[in-house]
């Protein structure tokens, strides 16, 4: 945590359930829509909240990816306390793909955040690291100690995409990671109709000399900031 709050992400949030991540979100979209023409000072109702949700869940990530790319998504407005846009479609800004580090986007750590129970699961399962970009989650991490291997934080990942646990706010995650302390892989989201990670696009992470960084603090000071 120290680490990465030292290179830019802002804040930690313990142990987010899927409705914190929701809430969370729905703050950031209002934060960055106060225009008449969009949310008119008015924040989304559950309704909104979902059809912006809806937008991204049961995607492939390559979908996902071109809606962050865009930057915004179209709603209907259906809180009526909005008594201008009621009723209407609005486009709200949801990611800034120009401005890195800074501008608008807000970086935040979900610490242990708790990965939704599905129909064919036993139970809620808590994952190790999630890092969102405008309340959206966009890389999952999974930590080993030392003595496990990558591999074993890679099954574990294949295993919850199997299971369905990266639906609904979740389905945004772009990126996975594998990390012990003395090495780390990383690889796209291969989508909810797939599930299976190929172990032939799982990389190590490299210098600009194409160096080879394993360690975690490298990892966290050049490919995680």
């Amino acid at each position: 945590m120290k680490k990465l709050t030292s290179k830019g992400w802002k804040e930690v949030i313990k142990n987010p359930d899927e409705d914190s991540l929701k809430d969370n979100f729905a703050k950031i979209v209002f934060q960055h829509n106060q225009q008449s023409s969009r949310l008119n000072g008015v924040p989304l109702n559950d309704d909104e909240l979902n059809q912006i949700i809806s937008a991204f869940n049961h995607k492939s990530p390559y979908e996902v990816n071109a809606h962050l790319l865009g930057g915004s998504v179209n709603i209907r407005r259906t809180n009526p306390k909005d008594t201008q846009n009621y009723g209407k479609n609005i486009s709200l800004d949801i990611f800034f793909p120009k401005q890195i580090g800074e501008g608008n986007n807000v970086y935040q750590i979900a610490r242990q955040p708790i990965l939704k129970k599905q129909e064919n699961a036993l139970s809620e399962r808590k994952g190790d690291l999630t890092l969102l970009i405008n309340g959206l989650p966009l890389i999952h991490i999974e930590l080993k100690a030392s003595g496990h291997s990558v591999e074993e934080g890679i099954n574990q990942i294949e295993f919850y995409l199997k299971q369905g646990r990266f639906t609904g706010i979740f389905s945004t995650v772009q990126l996975f990671v594998s990390m012990t302390p003395e090495d780390a892989r990383y690889f796209s989201n291969p989508g909810a109709s797939t599930r299976t990670i190929n172990r032939k696009f799982t990389f190590s992470w490299a210098d600009f000399n194409n160096q080879p960084k394993n360690d975690w603090q490298s990892i966290s000071e050049s490919f995680l900031a």
